[in-house]
């Protein structure tokens, strides 16, 4: 169990007016000790010194947070090719859901080689499209969301069984699934440690955990640093875990790691080479251009950045 800590609020003005921050410990093992890694948009990263976990401290607290994800186009976000300040939700994910369905497709695939098809919780679930594609491989499905409007999209368009709030508000009945998804989610929650709990109280013995998250260990986002995209979210994105710190967090809440992968989707080139425009401009327009000569700019690949991991562990 992680130490009981203290958390201390301060205000911050931003563009967007006057916004409560609070000052946090380690959410892994308690500490008060952190090195600061880079100040992005007013925002400090630290990285604890005692386990080595990555988080934003201060941070917005949670009803701030909140806001963020009740914006209509927070999954589609027509600011996000602008690159002028935080990056925050999706630039076009609905009429993605092609591309996106094929991806997940891979996870139900990979889950179902450690697990029968059963009750599945998708928490975060957006527009419901992973609950869609295992609802096809025969999973009875349920799912959790704070946008009204993707939790609307998942009901009236999909016909889906999603509740919407947040998670830490949601109260189910303990031990009732077979399986829990958690996909570019815990390194939203206010409080993962407590998050991941719940998740193991809320499955069955031997019920397994699927989370897909950026990987802050991985070669490309050390090199990248305070450039990386997903170290840009500062609003959003509260942690960042590695391999290890994912682990030890799975293994003090009572889970076993099963299986890590590196976490790919598939994705149109024209908009992999809009979002490499964040990097280097120059480089990118002349890919774009390059790519529709030879038309490739609207084919589909799958695409692994090695940025990101997707973890599957086991309920001990």
């Amino acid at each position: 169990m992680m130490p009981e800590t203290t958390i201390k609020e301060k205000a911050l003005r931003t563009k967007e007016g006057q916004q409560r921050l609070e000052i946090v410990p380690c959410n892994l093992c308690g500490a008060e000790d952190a090195t600061r890694l880079y100040r992005i948009d007013g925002f400090q990263i630290v990285r604890c010194r005692k386990c080595g976990l990555i988080y934003v401290n201060p941070r917005l607290v949670r009803e701030e947070v909140e806001k963020i994800y009740s914006q209509s186009e927070y999954f589609h976000n027509p600011k996000f090719y602008q690159f002028d300040g935080y990056m925050y939700g999706y630039a076009e994910y609905i009429s993605e859901r092609q591309e996106i369905e094929r991806s997940f497709e891979k996870v139900v695939q990979r889950l179902q080689v450690l697990t029968s098809p059963g009750h599945l919780f998708d928490i975060g679930c957006g527009p419901g499209y992973f609950l869609e594609v295992a609802r096809r491989h025969g999973w009875e499905v349920t799912g959790m969301e704070i946008s009204e409007a993707a939790v609307r999209y998942a009901r009236h368009r999909l016909g889906l069984d999603v509740v919407q709030g947040s998670f830490e508000e949601q109260v189910l009945p303990p031990i009732s699934f077979d399986a829990g998804v958690l996909l570019d989610v815990i390194e939203h929650f206010h409080d993962p440690f407590s998050a991941l709990q719940k998740v193991h109280a809320l499955l069955r013995p031997g019920g397994v955990v699927t989370i897909a998250t950026p990987n802050a260990g991985s070669l490309l986002a050390r090199l990248l640093g305070g450039r990386w995209e997903d170290m840009r979210r500062v609003k959003e994105h509260l942690y960042l875990f590695s391999e290890k710190t994912l682990t030890l967090m799975l293994q003090k809440t009572g889970f076993r790691v099963l299986k890590v992968h590196q976490y790919g989707r598939h994705f149109k080139v024209g908009k992999i080479l809009r979002r490499w425009e964040f990097y280097h401009k120059g480089t990118a327009r002349f890919l774009q251009s390059a790519s529709r000569l030879l038309g490739f700019y609207d084919k589909t690949y799958y695409i692994v950045p090695f940025t990101k991991m997707i973890v599957f562990a086991e309920k001990v």
